[in-house]
């Protein structure tokens, strides 16, 4: 079973998917003993607005909450980077910043089935980052998907000399690649 098993496959799906939840959550919605303010929110959310948006927290604050998650990301203090990450993702879901750290603590974690959804995610937000199908590919590569992982890292690569990342990016993709090839050229 592949770690992106449960993502739609296309847009047909995702428009079905809306169809069911949306009354669901209407009819939740209407049955929660909301306040005015509250149901306002609510309200404010289904017209698009983030609700950072909404509760006015500026991007200063925000970023000042992604600098906090990844560095608790880098001294290993996992939990409460993933914690702090989840509160920035509530406040703004579409940071593509956020989605990628909080992706990050989820792999470091071994959750590679989150931590790929959320990577697809951030893909979504930003198709050109190579750094987005490396840490795909080893999602997948750490699930034992290894023809879907040689394409993420392939992807990887083709990015990187399109111009998009870093040289160490483009050598990390190479060699995914070159490992995976081998290892499908080996008898098991």
């Amino acid at each position: 079973m592949s770690v992106l098993d449960s993502l739609p496959c296309s847009e047909n799906q995702r428009n079905e998917m809306l169809k069911i939840a949306a009354p669901m959550v209407a009819a939740f919605l209407s049955n929660m003993d909301l306040t005015p303010h509250q149901r306002s929110v609510f309200d404010l959310m289904a017209e698009g607005l983030s609700l950072a948006d909404i509760l006015r927290i500026s991007k200063e604050h925000r970023d000042a909450l992604l600098q906090a998650g990844c560095r608790l990301l880098r001294a290993g203090e996992l939990d409460s980077a993933r914690a702090t990450l989840t509160i920035l993702l509530q406040l703004e879901p579409l940071d593509s910043r956020a989605i990628y750290a909080l992706a990050a603590v989820m792999q470091t974690q071994g959750d590679y089935g989150a931590a790929a959804k959320l990577y697809i995610s951030f893909l979504a937000l930003d198709a050109t980052n190579p750094e987005g199908y490396l840490r795909l590919g080893e999602c997948l590569l750490a699930n034992n998907e290894y023809g879907e992982a040689t394409e993420s890292f392939r992807i990887a690569n083709r990015l990187c000399e399109g111009g998009h990342g870093s040289p160490a990016c483009a050598e990390q993709a190479r060699r995914m690649v070159s490992f995976l090839q081998e290892r499908e050229s080996v008898p098991h």
